[in-house]
């Protein structure tokens, strides 16, 4: 199985105004998606610059400001889940692009102090805390990053005291969030990293699952039991596009997705759980 046979097929013109009563959900890549519901817009780890091997290998990483340019339009308010390079390394262009609050942890704030970032438009949370922007609101709640061959890659906080710009292995994860959005008693939850905190996360409820399945190996059954605690009526899997590339080259997998065992073990879980799956820069209305 692929993604694409799962792909939704929309019934408008992706990027188009977006309708009274209609919650526009689009995807660019790894965890990064944008929502907009009457006319507010929220970003979820807003990240384009996707550099490749060598770069992220050997160089340091500055936002490349015309990828950036391209996807990124506007935000009333951006949530972090961690604070990885591909989660939060393209901020200290796009806050001051946008002047949007930005919600994250300790590290995540750090970066943007570090750049220079108006203390204004910084906003530290924790796990538990629940935040509103408009007719969203966002419950940061306990979550935990996955590993690869038991190892967790970049676990660590990141200090005050860091000097840009920064590689790649200096974005630590900091602290871990999943983010729970409502919108009008709708409940979306986004999951960018695959590990489990069941004390925290069992008792999430979600209408929408969408789901990191990258670096998955390690936590058993990790579809099965996400979608066994959310009981979402929709799972959208995410985060497993090779994002060494350019938006603009489409999607390649990154290696062992494995796409046909996230598609068992959801419905292994619940048999009658609708599969949806995004193209890069697609979209997905939910009409109210």
């Amino acid at each position: 199985m692929h993604p694409r046979d799962f792909e939704a097929r929309p019934d408008f013109a992706v990027g188009s105004p977006v309708a009274a009563g209609e919650l526009s959900i689009r995807w660019f890549g790894t965890a990064a998606y944008r929502f907009e519901y009457s006319g507010v817009v929220l970003w979820i780890d807003p990240w384009f610059s996707r550099q490749g091997l060598l770069a992220l290998r050997f160089g340091v990483l500055e936002p490349v400001k015309k990828e950036i340019d391209q996807y990124m339009d506007r935000a009333d308010a951006i949530a972090i889940g961690h604070s990885h390079y591909d989660h939060a390394a393209d901020l200290p262009y796009i806050a001051p692009k946008t002047g949007a609050a930005v919600y994250g942890s300790g590290s995540t704030a750090n970066i943007l102090r570090a750049y220079g970032t108006d203390e204004s438009q910084i906003r530290v949370v924790t796990g538990g805390d629940t935040v509103e922007e408009g007719p969203f609101k966002i419950t940061f709640v306990p979550s935990a990053h996955g590993s690869l061959m038991g190892r967790i890659p970049g676990d660590f906080d990141i200090g005050p005291d860091i000097q840009p710009p920064l590689k790649a292995m200096e974005f630590g994860h900091g602290k871990v969030f999943g983010l729970l959005v409502e919108v009008e008693g709708y409940r979306i939850y986004h999951k960018g990293s695959a590990a489990i905190v069941e004390e925290s996360e069992r008792g999430v409820r979600a209408d929408l699952l969408l789901l990191g399945i990258s670096l998955r190996a390690d936590t058993k059954r990790f579809v099965y039991r996400m979608v066994e605690m959310t009981d979402p009526q929709i799972l959208m899997p995410m985060h497993y596009d090779f994002f060494f590339r350019p938006l603009r080259k489409g999607l390649r997998l990154v290696p062992r997705t494995r796409f046909g065992q996230v598609v068992d073990e959801a419905r292994g879980a619940k048999p009658e759980i609708q599969i949806v799956t995004l193209p890069l820069l697609g979209e997905y209305r939910v009409r109210f």
